[in-house]
């Protein structure tokens, strides 16, 4: 079976048994937003001007599903630590088979739901920030800052 979800490069499911579902997808492929527009409201004008030209993309918040199997106890508390040092390292990557060519790099924030059913399955709702959504390439783009 071909990964559907990638952490940090490796198969989320043979990794940490996690499924990501159709809303979490749907929230990776949602359009980012944009900065505020440069405008000026003077009183010489009727109304407001807006300069729209050379828009740029902001960072987006993102609040994510998933889902960790287990066929034990002791594999499901061994995945959930693992996946949870992943996460504690601050930030991570994801990539979908949706998105082929897309690395999403994102930043953790919390844990804001976990609700564990029979010491074999998990849902949890993560929040993340993307700080660049334009940087999704397979290798990070050069930084203004670097």
């Amino acid at each position: 079976m071909n990964a559907r979800c990638k952490i940090n490069n490796l198969d989320a499911f043979a990794e940490w048994g996690v499924v990501l579902p159709d809303t979490s997808v749907s929230q990776l492929m949602a359009f980012a937003p944009l900065k505020p527009f440069v405008s000026n409201k003077t009183r010489l004008d009727d109304g407001t001007q807006v300069i729209t030209r050379d828009a740029k993309v902001d960072e987006r918040d993102l609040t994510l599903v998933f889902y960790v199997k287990a066929s034990t106890q002791a594999q499901f508390n061994h995945r959930i630590d693992a996946l949870g040092t992943v996460f504690r390292n601050g930030s991570f990557t994801l990539w979908i088979a949706e998105r082929a060519n897309d690395y999403y790099r994102l930043i953790y924030q919390s844990c804001s739901q976990f609700t564990q059913f029979n010491g074999r399955l998990a849902k949890f709702t993560l929040k993340v920030t993307e700080p660049d959504p334009t940087d999704r390439g397979s290798t990070p783009k050069e930084r203004r800052w670097s």
